[in-house]
Order: C-alpha cells, then sequence, then structure tokens
C-alpha cells in the first residue's frame, strides 16, 4: 500500500492481504481462475485486479467484488492488460491505475484482434510444450488501444486520444488533485512524442 502499512500477495492464483503492523494475513479470494495484477487503493479500502481480461473491484471490509467491465472473455479485447508491444517494448506490465481519491481507475483497452497469433515454445516447463501468443511482426498491424476512466459502478468514460490505431499511449498517471492525469502519446514511426492532460 501506499502507506506502507498493508501488502497484497498471491499464490495458487489466490489474492491475499497482509497487515504488517498486526502480522495477520487473509486470503481475500478464492476461485480456480487467475486473478492478476492486483493492488491496493490509496485508501486501503479497495483492490482491483484482473480476471479474464475484466476489471474487477474488491471492498476489503466486506469481500464484496464488482465487476468493472464486461468485454474481455474472448481474449480479444483485454481490459488492464497490456499486450505484448506494451509489456516487452514500454515495459508496462499493469495497464490500469487508480485515482487519488480511490474512486475512479483510468485503463489501457486493447483490441488485439488485428494482432496474428503465432506458436511458441514455453522453455519453462519440464516438457516444453507449444502455446499461441498474439505477436505483431514488424510492419504488421498492432493493437488498437483506448483510453478510459471507469466509476466503480462499472461506467466507463472514454477519453478522445485521436487516432486510436498505430499509436501508442502509456505512462498514465493521476495528477495529485485526482481531477486529470497525464499520458503520453506517441504515433507508430516513434517521431513525435507528445504529453498530453
Amino acid at each position: 500500500s501506499d502507506d506502507y502499512t498493508k501488502f497484497l500477495g498471491f499464490t495458487d492464483n489466490d489474492i491475499y492481504l497482509y497487515d504488517i503492523a498486526t502480522g495477520e494475513a487473509k486470503f481475500l479470494t478464492n476461485d480456480a481462475e487467475d486473478e492478476i495484477f492486483q493492488t491496493i487503493s490509496p485508501d486501503n479500502k479497495k483492490i482491483a485486479y484482473v480476471k479474464g481480461n475484466d476489471i474487477y473491484m474488491m471492498t476489503i471490509a466486506d469481500g464484496k467484488v464488482t465487476r468493472l467491465t464486461n468485454n474481455g472473455g474472448n481474449d480479444e479485447i483485454w481490459n488492464g492488460v497490456p499486450d505484448w508491444v506494451y509489456e516487452e517494448e514500454l515495459t508496462i506490465r499493469r495497464a490500469f491505475w487508480w485515482s487519488p481519491d480511490s474512486d475512479k481507475i483510468a485503463y489501457l483497452q486493447f483490441d488485439t484482434r488485428p494482432i496474428d497469433t503465432y506458436y511458441i515454445i514455453d522453455h519453462m516447463q519440464l516438457k516444453p510444450k507449444p502455446e499461441l501468443q498474439k505477436f505483431p511482426l514488424a510492419g504488421s498491424p498492432n493493437s488498437i488501444v483506448k483510453l478510459g476512466v471507469v466509476d466503480l459502478k462499472g461506467e466507463t468514460k472514454w477519453i478522445d486520444t485521436g487516432e486510436n490505431t498505430d499509436v501508442y499511449i502509456f505512462n498514465v498517471k493521476w495528477t495529485t488533485s485526482g481531477k486529470e492525469f497525464a499520458y503520453h502519446w506517441m504515433n507508430r514511426k516513434q517521431n513525435r512524442l507528445e504529453l498530453r492532460f
């Protein structure tokens, strides 16, 4: 957490919360499906995570879960999950960010349908196996990227970033007021970089 009093961890795909002062740990989820990119809200009252390419929010006190996005289940639309280019080239591990007042989450949505799928070998297994990976070859299409802000009821307001094909949107950071955020916008040729609010 921002105030260094709590720690989120995960084991066997489930999220737990560890209170540093008391030494108490409790599991917040118990689900067979992967819950990834878990993060604590600035007010320490909520967590957000991604499951099945959708963003979820949980209130810690009562364990109530709200699904904030609803179109990520088909592995074509990724909400809060960076695609290969963003993860590998822009070093973005998680593509959503809490507002300072903990009432909103800015996030990137990736429409990966334009990207071709290839087999790669997972060498981390005892017996390496092929697995499918969406990978944009040089000159081939990237994901179509949108930047949105979702409230805790699950209503998204999309930000007008101009073109959303062959551009990169990254380094999203809320201002301390929570009324706006900054982000970088860059074209595919990478010869124009803009800081936008």
